[in-house]
């Protein structure tokens, strides 16, 4: 099932955050700064889009973006867990 995130879901959406970044490093030229990435996620669930995948009940991916438009957003990131992929 895939829903809107709400603010209880932040520490769920930061741990996929930290999967994601292992998963997939950043590249080489950015230099990122894990604790801004994570302050990120969590203000785009208040003050974006933010969405969570879930099975059974636990949060297996995530999407967020920034609103550029009355009905249009940019998509910024997208994950799913290995185990959840088809």
């Amino acid at each position: 099932m895939i829903r809107p995130a709400t603010p209880e879901d932040i520490p769920a959406l930061q741990a996929l955050w930290r999967e994601f970044d292992a998963e997939i490093p950043d590249l080489p030229y950015r230099d990122e700064d894990l604790d801004e990435e994570l302050q990120e996620v969590a203000d785009l669930v208040g003050n974006g889009i933010a969405l969570v995948a879930e099975e059974d009940g636990a949060a297996v991916g995530f999407a967020v973006g920034r609103l550029t438009g009355a009905k249009v957003a940019k998509l910024r990131d997208l994950f799913v867990q290995k185990a959840a992929r088809r």
